[in-house]
This record gives C-alpha cells, structure tokens and sequence, in this order.
C-alpha cells in the first residue's frame, strides 16, 4: 500500500498541476507538438457514423468540442475540435480531415471550453495509486479543486451482443459508461467515495459531526456533483 508519505509526495506534485487549468498559458504549443500525438487508429467509424448494432458511446462528449490540451513539458495547445475517447483512454481531435490522438503517456490533461472561451471541464492524470487501480498516465476529470479534490474516473466496458432489441428482437452490443469518484486530501490522500451524504463525509475522516449538521442545515444529501462541491467548500473553510 502506498505510504503517507508517498500520498504527500504525489498532493505536492499534483496541485500545482491542477492550476494549469485556470492559470494563464505557461507556454504556447509550436510545431514540437507532432511529436506528442500520432494518426489516430481507433474505431472512429462509431464516433462517426450510428451503428444499429452497437449501442452507448466511447466518447466522454457527444459531438466535437472546443478544447485545449496541456503536454507534458507544461505548454497548451492552440483551441482544438477534440473529443476523449474513454474506451481507448486517448484524447482524440481533427487536424483537417484526418482525426489523430495525444499519445496518454506524453500529456498532463486537457480542459474543455464552454460558448464564451472559459473552462468548463478539467481533466487531469498522475494520480497513481497502484492499489486502486489508477495509472500514471490515467486521466480523471477535476469535479472541485479546492484544498480537497473531488476526481471522477470514467470507463467504459464493451459489452458484446449482450442484449435484445424489445420489438425486433436482435442481438445487440454496447458500450456502458461507470463513473467512479475519489477524494484527495492530505491527511489521507487518494480514496475511492460514493456520492452519498454519509458515506462522503465519512470519507473526508475529519470534522464529521460539523459536517453532518451543515449537510442537514443544508438540505444536502450529497446525491450529485454540484451538492458535494458545495460541501466541499465548506470542508476547506473549516479545515484551514
């Protein structure tokens, strides 16, 4: 198991990480970039075209959006028409008419940009935590970045001819969606947690019974993203 020591280690390499995406450009990416990605060779005909035969999605969005791409030497990527590729755990985008896709071993995250050009969701990798099954290379989306984080993992399984149409009665595959959600704070570092009042709180492992009577003052039951950030935020205030 990794260490406490390790934890800290890894909090003290990350947060600076996570600023990249609301802090200015560090750095502009150049023609150095070609090296970072290489012509996309994943099963874009599903992202493409619809398959009767294959239900669900690969894709954390539905269509192309407008994104940036932070590398691993801390530069950003001009705005890009991009998409993540769960499945394949590769961040996918158009040069052209060709797609192509970051290499996961040689990027720190990508933001995705909302109508006015301001960040809307963050990804980010190098949560390693070998016991929970996250890789270095691992991206999970940023739900609150505050003293504590909350991350979400996002995978998708392909389920082969696992179901049946209910009218005409083919077999068909899909692809399904699991989002698995983790806590980071210092004094315990990474843990997995469920969006769920008392068993997030129990989590957080300090200042449970404040927690619990702000929840319920709150009317929070803690059952989606936007409830656990607001408590969240109340944990780091109370928590300096």
């Amino acid at each position: 198991m990794m260490t406490l020591i390790n934890h800290r280690l890894f909090i003290g390499l990350l947060f600076p990480l996570v600023l990249l995406f609301t802090s200015p450009l560090i750095a502009q990416s150049s023609e150095s970039d070609k090296q970072q990605y290489d012509a996309w060779n994943g099963d874009s005909k599903l992202f493409l075209t619809k398959n009767n035969n294959v239900k669900g999605s690969q894709y954390f969005s539905d269509d192309w959006v407008d994104g940036k791409v932070i590398l691993d030497n801390k530069s950003i990527t001009k705005k890009l028409k991009l998409n993540y590729n769960i499945y394949e755990q590769k961040v996918v985008f158009k040069e052209g008419d060709e797609l192509r896709a970051y290499d996961p071993d040689k990027i720190k995250g990508f933001i995705i940009l909302d109508d006015n050009g301001n960040v809307e969701t963050q990804f980010a990798n190098g949560f390693y935590d070998e016991n929970l099954n996250i890789g270095p290379s691992d991206l999970m989306r940023v739900v609150y970045s505050g003293d504590t984080k909350l991350l979400a993992k996002h995978e998708v399984f392909f389920d082969q001819n696992s179901s049946r149409d209910p009218f005409s009665n083919a077999k068909y595959s899909e692809y399904k969606e699991s989002v698995t959600y983790y806590l980071l704070t210092e004094h315990i570092g990474l843990t997995k947690t469920r969006l769920k009042r008392n068993p997030f709180i129990e989590t957080l492992g300090t200042h449970e019974k404040d927690l619990k009577e702000y929840a319920k003052a709150a009317r929070l039951k803690i059952k989606n993203e936007r409830e656990a950030r607001t408590l969240l935020y109340y944990y780091d205030s109370i928590n300096k």
